[in-house]
């Protein structure tokens, strides 16, 4: 895996978009659900983040299986109101298996 340049594409949309989601397979489709809890994000002060803190998250957690699926996606987003920055990560799954997700975890 490439963390240098999933991470560069990552960074490089949050910081002009506010927000991003980066498949690590590009082939992969469904639909995205998070996997990630207040253990396992990231969170950065303010609004713009920076490729090698987004690498050295994902370096510190390659091994976790969220990360080992084949359809993983890495996700950011930046709420203005407490001002900080979060990356993320998720799957790509069925619509089925996301709504399921979504009626048991709220």
């Amino acid at each position: 895996m490439d963390w240098k340049k999933i991470s560069k594409k990552l960074t490089d949309d949050h910081n002009e978009n506010e927000s991003s989601i980066v498949r690590l397979n590009p082939h992969s489709i469904g639909h995205m659900v998070n996997l990630s809890n207040d253990n396992f994000c990231l969170e950065v002060k303010g609004k713009e983040i920076r490729s090698k803190r987004v690498r050295k998250f994902l370096w510190e957690n390659r091994k976790k299986r969220a990360l080992q699926r084949r359809s993983a996606v890495l996700w950011s987003s930046y709420l203005e109101d407490d001002d900080i920055s979060y990356v993320g990560v998720g799957a790509l799954t069925t619509k089925k298996v996301a709504d399921k997700m979504a009626t048991y975890y709220g």
